[in-house]
């Protein structure tokens, strides 16, 4: 029990290094998520865009139905 103990006490205590040294610097954290939040609101432009537009339609389509016949 008390190897459990201690060994939970040390798994503890790195946790609490890893917590009290910022992952980022203060000029990182400035600009970090200037970029995410614009590929995020270009992405939501782009659904918005695309939500009310009809599927592409081609001529194959168009014609598909003269072809019923090709012999000569």
């Amino acid at each position: 029990m008390v190897y459990n103990m201690v060994k939970r006490l040390e798994v503890e205590k790195e946790n609490e290094t890893y917590i009290c040294k910022p992952y980022l610097t203060m000029s990182e954290e400035d600009g970090h998520a200037k970029e995410q939040n614009a590929r995020e609101f270009k992405e939501l432009q782009d659904i918005r865009r695309h939500k009310n537009m009809k599927p592409h339609r081609y001529l194959v389509d168009h014609f598909s139905h003269l072809e019923c016949s090709k012999h000569w």
